[in-house]
């Protein structure tokens, strides 16, 4: 999928979700910190591997849509990305978050009123510590990308 930025509903709340000590599981928090260091006026919060317990933090900022960054399995090359809609969020499983996405996705919509999206980077490698190159390129491409307002 291939969405302009600028056509999401704003504010728009970038949320990275991943556990940076399980290989290419920390690509979502990885893309945050690359956005805070690029200085983009983008809203971006790191929720680590329990994005439940940032509720409050992601509704501070009152977003209308929510993007979840996150490892995700698509049968891709590692570092491919991709940007879904909430309607396809429930097609992924991701095992090593306390609560499905899914889940996550419709509570925000129902409490916060926020269109929610997931920017999926396919993995390489869910174990050890650091990201695999494959999946450091796809961050570099995903925060090259957004740098430019375009997803």
């Amino acid at each position: 999928m291939s969405i302009n930025i600028n056509s999401l509903d704003k504010p728009v709340l970038f949320v990275g979700i991943g556990n940076k000590y399980s290989g290419d599981d920390g690509i979502g928090p990885e893309v945050i910190k690359k956005l805070k260091e690029a200085d983009l006026p983008l809203n971006a919060i790191d929720c680590g591997d329990l994005p439940e317990n940032h509720f409050r933090d992601m509704a501070r900022f009152k977003p209308k849509s929510v993007v979840f960054v996150d490892a995700v399995a698509m049968n891709k090359a590692p570092g491919s990305y991709d940007l879904f809609e909430s309607s396809q969020i429930q097609n992924f499983t991701v095992s090593t978050h306390g609560i499905s996405l899914g889940m996550l996705a419709e509570y925000l919509n129902t409490e916060l009123g926020a269109k929610v999206y997931l920017l999926g980077i396919q993995p390489k490698n869910l174990k050890g510590e650091g990201l695999s190159e494959e999946a450091s390129a796809g961050v570099t491409k995903v925060v090259e990308i957004l740098s430019q307002n375009k997803l």
